[in-house]
């Protein structure tokens, strides 16, 4: 779906949001009664021997769930707990076969196959088995079967996924734009009604508290659940080859930004927060696929500016692409300002 569509029409009010605004109802009243059923019938749900982390977010796009699964595993870690991660694949390769993955050069070049959010745990979490597919429960199974001495097995983006009992589940949102404009889909970007929150364990505040509403954290504590927050830090920057960038070298330069993420407004705010400006953002859809023709077509675009200036899960995709622009990838990484405790 187009980002201009999303930002004027799903995150703020408009005449087409109203237009749609019955159907939201109806797509609402359908999903809660999904819960009720789950909570219901729970034994419809996969109860899995491993403790399972559900990391997800109440909205349709980016909220920072990859990154926070990137902080929570190696928490665990540093805890010497043993963990895996399962992902859904999203548009991958993968997505309906449930491949178990492990750290491999060979992986991190199949960028269509596995998708963007695996190649980013491959490559930094490096002792950690991932497993790719739709079907969660037999991603679980083949957990089960290959390691039994795991710990914790984080779900990520798995917050609606009530086929698989969670034992801790972690709500994500973006400050910059929590709920939208507060509408379920598909006037909104609300995945579910906001009552479903009262399912969760932690609400995880991603970026500057300060930007979000009074009334919006009034609605959180009625909850009564921890509120945590954290933020994004630039960790490295570095050119296509793997060389280091520092900072100081895109000052006063012409910088365009080129992202195809669920929240581009995010990558946005993390570049300005070190005192870099750029001119302009091609903000393409979440997942896009980048070709060699991409560009070839608008390179009359790219040579204006100095340097392009891409995410980490563009990265990804961008590799395979055969290109001489001066494109530099983004490397950020999530604090936390409280500790979680899972035990």
């Amino acid at each position: 779906m187009n980002q201009n569509f999303i930002e004027n029409n799903l995150k703020h009010l408009s005449l087409l949001s109203v237009l749609l605004f019955p159907l939201s109802i109806i797509y609402a009243i359908i999903i809660y009664c999904r819960r009720m059923w789950y909570s219901i019938f729970s034994g419809s749900s996969y109860q899995s021997s491993i403790k399972i982390i559900s990391v997800g977010n109440i909205t349709a796009g980016g909220s920072g769930k990859t990154p926070f699964v990137l902080y929570i595993t190696e928490k665990l870690q540093e805890q010497k707990k043993n963990v895996a991660i399962v992902i859904r694949g999203y548009k991958s390769g993968y997505e309906g076969k449930n491949k178990l993955l492990l750290h491999s050069t060979y992986y991190l070049h199949e960028s269509d196959a596995i998708g963007d959010e695996a190649i980013i745990y491959l490559k930094n979490l490096p002792n950690i088995p991932v497993v790719i597919g739709k079907n969660r429960k037999k991603s679980i199974q083949i957990l089960e079967s290959e390691f039994p001495d795991l710990d914790y097995i984080i779900m990520d983006d798995a917050f609606q996924h009530l086929q698989v009992k969670q034992d801790i589940k972690i709500c994500v949102f973006n400050t910059l734009n929590p709920i939208g404009n507060g509408l379920c889909l598909p006037a909104g970007i609300m995945r579910e009604p906001f009552r479903c929150l009262k399912n969760t364990d932690y609400f995880i505040l991603n970026g500057d508290k300060a930007k979000l509403t009074e009334s919006f954290i009034k609605k959180l504590e009625k909850f009564k659940k921890p509120i945590m927050n954290a933020e994004y830090f630039i960790s490295e920057i570095k050119d296509l080859h793997g060389n280091q960038i520092e900072t100081e070298v895109l000052k006063n330069k012409k910088i365009l930004l080129l992202s195809a993420i669920g929240s581009p407004k995010s990558f946005e705010n993390t570049i300005t927060q070190v005192g870099v400006t750029f001119e302009d953002h091609i903000a393409l859809n979440d997942h896009y696929e980048y070709t060699d023709d991409y560009f070839i077509t608008h390179r009359r675009i790219f040579i204006k500016y100095d340097y392009i200036l891409t995410t980490e899960k563009d990265f990804g995709k961008l590799q395979a692409i055969r290109c001489d622009l001066p494109i530099l990838v983004i490397y950020a990484k999530m604090i936390m300002f409280q500790d979680i405790k899972f035990d």
